[in-house]
């Protein structure tokens, strides 16, 4: 399954997800169900509260302006200026109703969100789009939320490579207004559809103008989609932590940890951090589930009853005793933390972890609870900031410096630099954080492209003249250490061959290949070939591969089985679209995976 199928499943179960909760919490009692089973109602949380609260003040001073200007509109913007004003008002009636239950705030401020968008998009309306019979009216947003409407698609038939470029052009404004309609309704769908149209339209045979235009707006799309499906994901992962099982129940350890595993696929969705109560819900959550594992495994433990009986009577004399460790461990995280060392705060913290989840009383955890959720806060503030240790304010300096000098830096300088990196890294007590980690390897693989292409490019201008070293009479005493090139006719008999090994090595598994494996591996004997004989035999071998495919020797690497660095000479020879170089190494691990699908069931 690729990433892009995984996405759309992931989309499609979080919208079943929703429709299920929606469902049960939106339908009456039916004369069947049984009295001992009715809705639970939960207050909502103050954090619940404040956020309801502004944007119920945010909602009135926009219905406020939508008034103003409905005065003075007229036609079909007055229109829905006036169904827009109706439904916030209405809206509006419902606050007090549903601050009285956490599902129906959480469900008012979810339609009080899409309806403040609603408002906004009509407010900003620019004037020759309003009349435009694309643009649908503006749908009121109902008491329960419900899949909203998809909006009027702009015909794709005007792609043909039939039609001329100014149908092409005349598409983009249509496009461009039902994105509106779509984004204002909340129709992740209809946007991906729309999206998937300006792609092929940026594709067309349309002027560059228009090319243009269509793959800003395809770009601002992919944005929206990836914003809202980051909203839907928190949305849900509220819901998750709302429908936890209650203590005691038969199956918690098993529902716990399909929550914890759902809530980790939401997570992955998420563009932004997680808020400060859905960080908590969810260490909540594990210790939760690490206490409910626990329990389950000391009660499948078969144990005679005098053990048992014991267990039991000592069980508070443990709970004291661990109750006085953990008292102790508080108070040297304090001293700690006072003097600003996060050292001693995180070793005494890993001391703590077990004795608050396995050994304190239910009444001393949920004391010391709010305490351990500021200590994790308080280590992560100070584990991340670059003034409280040095070396790494060092390094990010360099690193800086680097950027800013990215096409003027030479490689000596780079060298220097990077070796300045890995020293000051040495010194560090703690491991590179991963993003400077992934830094410094981008670097480090630039710097060996920019050396061998300098290399190469030395070579190349110091060779002779190729004609003049195939003549019998060549210049005497000029005896190089390099190889002789080869004819054009050895270059083409040899591609043959090296192409059977690399579609046998893509069958096998797609591993990549160095030059030492692909002489062993052929049939016959292959000679150590100049470097630019290296080049016209990867073109060669993939002269014949289709434009829609990626290159078989995407395959050929390294040394350090990193990409080959005359992969861009062959995209090149073979008029492949260029890679930007920050962007080259990714793009040829991508290629490498497409490879092997390609080539696995071939």
């Amino acid at each position: 399954m690729s990433e892009a199928e995984l996405q759309r499943w992931s989309t499609e179960a979080i919208r079943r997800l929703h429709t299920f909760y929606e469902q049960r919490n939106t339908s009456p009692l039916s004369a069947e169900s049984p009295p001992s089973s009715p809705m639970i109602t939960r207050p909502p949380n103050e954090a619940n509260r404040e956020d309801a609260s502004q944007k119920m003040r945010l909602l009135r001073e926009k219905i406020e302006e939508v008034r103003q200007i409905a005065a003075r509109g007229e036609g079909d913007r007055a229109a829905r200026l006036t169904t827009s004003l109706k439904a916030g008002a209405t809206h509006l009636h419902h606050y007090t109703d549903a601050c009285k239950d956490a599902r129906a705030l959480r469900r008012w401020r979810e339609t009080s969100r899409q309806l403040l968008r609603n408002l906004e998009d009509l407010v900003g309306q620019v004037p020759e789009l309003q009349a435009s019979a694309v643009h649908p009216p503006t749908p009121s947003p109902p008491a329960a939320p419900h899949p909203p409407e998809r909006p009027e698609s702009p015909p794709t038939e005007h792609l043909e490579a039939g039609h001329s470029t100014d149908q092409a052009a005349s598409l983009l404004p249509r496009m461009s207004e039902s994105f509106m309609a779509a984004k204002a309704s909340g129709d992740v769908t209809s946007v991906r559809r729309f999206e998937r149209e300006a792609i092929a339209l940026a594709g067309s045979k349309a002027s560059a103008q228009t090319k243009l235009r269509a793959r800003v707006l395809s770009d601002e799309m992919r944005t929206w989609i990836k914003a809202r499906e980051s909203e839907e994901a928190l949305e849900s992962m509220r819901t998750v932590f709302e429908t936890l099982p209650s203590p005691g129940d038969p199956r918690e350890a098993e529902r716990l940890r399909s929550a914890l595993e759902h809530v980790n696929a939401l997570r992955r969705l998420c563009s932004e951090a997680l808020t400060q109560d859905l960080s908590d819900s969810f260490s909540d959550l594990e210790h939760r589930l690490h206490a409910a594992q626990t329990a389950a495994e000391q009660s499948a433990r078969p144990a005679p009853a005098r053990v048992k009986a014991e267990r039991l009577k000592d069980n508070g004399s443990d709970q004291t005793a661990a109750l006085a460790d953990f008292i102790w461990l508080v108070s040297e995280i304090e001293a700690a933390r006072e003097a600003d060392d996060l050292e001693s705060v995180e070793a005494a913290r890993r001391l703590a972890g077990p004795l608050y989840a396995r050994h304190l009383a239910p009444e001393d955890r949920e004391r010391f609870t709010p305490f351990m959720r500021e200590v994790k806060a308080w280590c992560g503030a100070h584990r991340s900031r670059p003034e409280t240790v040095p070396v790494l304010k060092a390094i990010r300096q360099l690193f800086t410096k680097l950027d800013m000098a990215r096409s003027t830096a030479t490689v000596s300088e780079i060298g220097l630099v990077l070796d300045t990196v890995r020293e000051l890294r040495h010194k560090m007590d703690a491991p590179l954080p991963s993003a400077d980690e992934k830094r410094l390897v981008g670097w480090e693989a630039r710097l060996r492209q920019r050396s061998l292409r300098e290399r190469t490019t030395a070579l190349r201008e110091a060779a002779p003249d190729r004609t003049a070293r195939r003549r019998p009479g060549a210049v005497a005493g000029q005896a190089s250490s390099r190889p002789e090139r080869l004819s054009l006719a050895a270059i083409e008999r040899l591609a043959a061959p090296a192409r059977e090994v690399l579609m046998d090595a893509a069958r096998a598994g797609g591993a990549v290949l160095t030059w030492g494996d692909l002489r062993a591996r052929l049939k016959e004997p292959l000679p150590h070939l100049h470097p630019d004989d290296q080049g016209e035999l990867l073109v060669a071998v993939d002269r014949d591969t289709p434009q829609d495919e990626p290159l078989l020797t995407t395959l050929m690497a390294s040394a350090d089985i990193s990409q080959h660095w005359l992969y861009p000479h062959v995209r090149f020879s073979l008029h492949r679209p260029r890679i930007p170089e920050e962007e080259l190494a990714a793009h040829w691990a991508r290629e490498v995976l497409k490879l092997r699908q390609i080539w696995r069931h071939r």
